[in-house]
């Protein structure tokens, strides 16, 4: 359980189904006490084996408690019989109802913000669970990809529901961007290591998928990474937008025009150089800001970036403040969880403050993460 559990469940899986009444309740008290790491295997498995091992998988998501498992159990409940009955009651005990497809894009937002009550992993391992065909299978992917990983995921569980769920397409084409700008933050000897070899590769595959939606479903990508204060992906897809020529209807207004006036100089700046790069015949909402901000992300290209991580929202707003005043590019965020998370997508800090007692995890935690990282 404290280094491996989630690897067990593949294992004890069949034997929910078994008509030997003591093998399937011993089955039942193990996952039970692996507790939360049995989650997104036990989800998973939810479409596979016998009746009576589906209605018993979903009892146990039920007994553990981890609101990750609604999606899965919401999906269940669609069915037919008593594991579609066992699975609603599992679904409304943890509070789940509606429609199960938007419940996990919900969930995939939450992996991608690295949500502290969302983003468990208790045993340490980075593993990323499907049925792949009919078989649980769990697939082992680098630390500094988990989250969007996980995101992905259940972005792809969400259009198996609703192959129409636009916002499930424009949220998988942001996680490949926010990949790519994970991947871009790492040393130069941690992208030639031979462990991250098949890693470059996949990822320069999502990076030519994303960039095959085209311009309805980037300006949508767009949009989302704005709303999502993902900086570093809008920017990619920006910059995707202008490689394709072609930017759809800006004299009427889009996502890249808006994005000129955002309050991320990440976003504005992207914006500013696709739109250069574009050099529309018209003018257009907000044309008029497009030479200045692309001189003044040119002209900050060498001003060092400071991250500052404070609960109290006024100590880092004044933090922020003076840093900026003395010639620096400070940005803050106020817990901890939301200050790894900008860490980790933008990688490009020289220095990082921290409040030394924060009010979602301790100091320590964040210092150890990044060193970790």
């Amino acid at each position: 359980v404290a280094s491996h559990g989630e690897d067990a469940v593949p294992a004890l899986m069949g034997y929910l189904g078994s008509n030997d009444i003591d093998a399937r309740a011993n089955a039942i008290i193990a996952l039970t006490r692996i507790g939360m790491d049995a989650v997104q295997p036990l989800a998973a498995s939810l479409t596979v084996g016998n009746d009576m091992q589906r209605r018993n998988a979903a009892e146990v998501l039920g007994r553990i408690g981890d609101h990750r498992a609604i999606p899965a159990l919401l999906a269940a409940a669609g069915g037919e019989g008593m594991p579609a009955e066992s699975a609603a009651a599992a679904a409304a005990k943890l509070g789940g109802d509606g429609d199960a497809a938007e419940a996990y894009l919900h969930l995939a937002m939450g992996y991608f913000h690295g949500d502290s009550q969302t983003l468990l992993n208790y045993d340490g391992t980075y593993t990323v669970w499907s049925v792949q065909d009919g078989k649980l299978t769990g697939r082992d992917v680098p630390q500094f990809l988990f989250q969007y990983e996980l995101a992905e995921q259940a972005c792809y569980d969400a259009l198996a529901l609703d192959p129409a769920l636009a916002k499930a397409r424009s949220m998988i084409a942001v996680t490949s961007y926010a990949e790519l700008a994970a991947w871009d933050a790492l040393s130069d000897e941690a992208k030639g290591s031979e462990a991250l070899a098949s890693t470059k590769s996949a990822l320069e595959g999502s990076a030519a998928l994303a960039a095959s939606a085209g311009t309805a479903d980037l300006m949508a990508a767009l949009t989302m990474a704005i709303h999502m204060k993902h900086g570093d992906a809008a920017m990619m897809i920006c910059d995707t937008i202008a490689d394709l020529g072609d930017a759809g209807d800006l004299a009427g207004g889009n996502a890249l025009t808006a994005a000129l006036t955002d309050a991320d100089k990440t976003i504005r700046y992207g914006a500013a150089m696709a739109l250069l790069r574009l050099d529309p015949a018209e003018a257009f909402p907000t044309s008029n800001l497009v030479a200045k901000t692309a001189g003044d992300a040119a002209s900050e290209a060498a001003i060092q970036q400071v991250l500052v991580i404070d609960s109290d929202s006024k100590n880092a707003m004044n933090t922020q403040r003076a840093l900026n005043a003395a010639g620096y590019h400070a940005v803050a965020a106020q817990s901890g969880a939301e200050g790894l998370l900008v860490a980790k997508a933008t990688g490009a800090f020289d220095a990082v403050v921290v409040r030394d007692t924060l009010e979602d995890i301790t100091t320590f935690q964040v210092l150890d993460e990044l060193r970790r990282d």
